[in-house]
């Protein structure tokens, strides 16, 4: 899941270059109706919050307006998605807010399966019963999300090494569980 969303990036850049040079709005709105799902699953995978990410959701395209001059053709859905992440980063360090691993809170963007589905997954399951609330948070955030050990850190709050060592040491407590419930 490392790439967000999979569009038509030369759609995308078509767009971004009549809002780039006349600030169409029916080029926007078609921007934003193309992305804003992609979007709105990626920050909600961060800050774990809906109403939050409803939030930096339009902080992100007022800010993809401002920048939009600064964009060069090649990755649409990449520079959305920079300018999304440095602003959820920003918010949770302004907030000091911690992500906790809180299953129910989830929910779903339409088409994507519910919490109470995903929680019917056998490694799911076993990371409920084994892996404590921030062992389970990192396994989530690289698995799930994509993020990378890096941005884990960032999130987190903690060394990169220590992000390592717990996401593998918690790989190590899943499959001694699995391999357990196996046999």
């Amino acid at each position: 899941m490392k790439e967000v969303f999979r569009l038509d990036n030369k759609r995308l850049d078509i767009l971004i270059a009549r809002i780039k040079e006349s600030g169409d709005e029916t080029a926007f709105a078609e921007f934003y109706e193309l992305t804003s799902k992609g979007l709105f699953s990626y920050l909600l995978s961060i800050v774990r919050r809906r109403e939050v990410a409803e939030d930096l959701m339009q902080d992100t395209y007022v800010r993809f307006r401002q920048s939009v001059q600064s964009y060069k053709s090649g990755n649409p859905a990449a520079f959305l998605i920079e300018i999304g992440k440095n602003i959820a980063f920003n918010h949770i360090k302004r907030a000091k807010y911690e992500t906790a691993t809180d299953f129910s809170e989830w929910e779903p963007v339409s088409g994507e399966k519910s919490v109470e589905e995903l929680a019917d997954t056998t490694v799911t399951d076993a990371m409920k019963k084994v892996l404590t609330a921030d062992e389970a948070q990192i396994v989530m955030l690289y698995v799930v999300a994509g993020f990378k050990h890096r941005e884990i850190a960032e999130i987190v709050k903690k060394p990169v090494g220590t992000v390592l060592w717990t996401y593998n040491n918690s790989l190590k407590k899943l499959r001694k569980y699995l391999k357990e419930e196996q046999a």
